[in-house]
């Protein structure tokens, strides 16, 4: 998704509806999430904040509804699944521990395929009516739009793992679960928190470096500050 948004920031998306794709950080409080149960306390999801019009695939259809057929053939056999696991890069590795291989390769592996997948034309779909390529399809359609544009701060997030926090009322600063050691929790604070004292806000925060700002919404859905660690 964070590539994604490199490129255009969508007005509709279509998500499959697993545990995975409609994850609570990506998906929080949206209805007709069939794997969560919905909590008032669950963090507003990513794909909301950035204004998105998210809507979960149906696997009982193959089109409409929307379906989700199409999506799951194309990483099934003979789609990108079996393209990676033949790669000529992999040589037999990667299907155990003893053979494992490194992220950067993997990485490579999966990036080369999928620009090989969709440069293969005739396409028999409605779309590129058995000519195009997925990519020739998709450019086409890219050159012909207005292109609604995400910032990076608005990208920042889709890195980053959400919390809902309780302000101090004091003075607004915020303490963070996952950040909770020996020592007690980390704080953070900004000058802007000042005014948002008491109320339940949500943040984002990489997990591997706690010690960096973490990224403050309200309950609007309205981007704060970035709040700093307090040493």
């Amino acid at each position: 998704t964070y590539d994604l948004l490199g490129l255009s920031l969508p007005e509709y998306m279509q998500i499959d509806n697993t545990r995975v794709a409609a994850n609570k950080a990506m998906t929080g409080q949206l209805n007709h999430r069939y794997r969560f149960k919905k909590k008032e306390t669950d963090p507003i999801g990513m794909l909301q904040l950035l204004g998105i019009d998210v809507h979960f695939t149906n696997p009982d259809h193959t089109v409409s509804n929307p379906g989700v057929k199409p999506i799951e053939r194309s990483f099934g056999i003979g789609g990108l699944h079996s393209e990676v696991v033949t790669s000529p890069l992999l040589k037999g590795q990667g299907f155990s521990k003893k053979t494992a291989v490194s992220i950067d390769l993997l990485r490579e592996i999966v990036a080369g395929e999928v620009n090989r997948f969709n440069e293969r034309t005739k396409r028999n779909t409605p779309v590129c009516g058995g000519v195009m390529s997925f990519k020739q399809a998709f450019d086409e359609s890219f050159s012909q739009s207005t292109v609604r544009k995400a910032t990076q701060s608005q990208r920042e997030i889709l890195l980053l793992m959400p919390e809902m926090v309780h302000a101090s009322r004091t003075n607004g600063e915020i303490s963070l679960k996952a950040s909770k050691g020996p020592n007690g929790k980390n704080r953070y604070w900004s000058m802007e928190l000042a005014e948002h004292k008491g109320q339940d806000l949500q943040v984002f925060y990489d997990p591997e470096n706690l010690g960096d700002d973490i990224v403050v919404y309200n309950k609007n859905q309205m981007r704060i500050c970035k709040a700093q660690l307090i040493v």
